[in-house]
């Protein structure tokens, strides 16, 4: 008997293993994730699932790079537009904000690892988050008229805390944020522009 035919319409087996154990991991984390029931999700068996990943581990790793090279792409897009500074920082705000809403799994990972000091999240977080960071700080750091005492990291991982809680708060949302859009870029205006000079 051949092997069964490949629907093309369908994503890959890998891209799709990443797909369904991101929300198993964000809901169970690392420990508590069943390589039996992600494999279900796309519809094969566990060693099926093993061809592809031979640990959880591995499929962890690819899961977090997955959604943090997502989060580059996005940003990259917003840091490679042609205007003024505060033009460029409303993109890049307004491409953190659409990126959280597109990937719905990215805050409780990311906030899981936050919490959890054991399993192999941590140093996976930073070696993904870190020369993220950086490379937003360089961004920012390059803006005209910067005061130089400004402080840059603290201001961004206000500005990134503030937008992941939002996107994971649910039915709280309204009642933490008030109705309407998020105003994550009129905060990231009042952190990071160059006063307004007096009239």
């Amino acid at each position: 008997m051949g092997r069964p035919r490949l629907d093309p319409t369908q994503a890959p087996t890998r891209a799709r293993l990443i797909e369904a154990a991101a929300g198993v991991f964000a809901r169970d984390g690392f420990a508590g994730a069943a390589l039996a029931e992600i494999a279900a999700q796309v519809g094969i068996r566990r060693p099926s699932l093993l061809y592809h990943f031979a640990t959880k581990e591995e499929l962890y790793a690819a899961v977090i790079h997955d959604v943090f090279g997502r989060l580059d792409a996005a940003l990259q897009q917003a840091f490679a537009l042609e205007g003024g500074f505060s033009l460029r920082l409303e993109a890049v705000t307004r491409g953190y904000l659409r990126f959280l809403e597109q990937e719905p799994t990215f805050g409780p990972l990311l906030l899981r690892e936050l919490l959890d000091d054991e399993g192999p999240g941590q140093d996976l977080i930073r070696q993904e988050l870190l020369p993220l960071l950086d490379t937003v700080e360089a961004f920012f750091r390059s803006a005209p008229g910067l005061r130089p005492e400004t402080p840059i990291r603290d201001s961004l991982l206000a500005i990134a805390a503030s937008g992941l809680l939002r996107s994971i708060s649910g039915g709280l949302r309204e009642s933490l944020w008030g109705p309407g859009p998020s105003r994550l870029p009129s905060l990231a205006a009042s952190l990071l522009l160059p006063p307004e000079p007096p009239s």
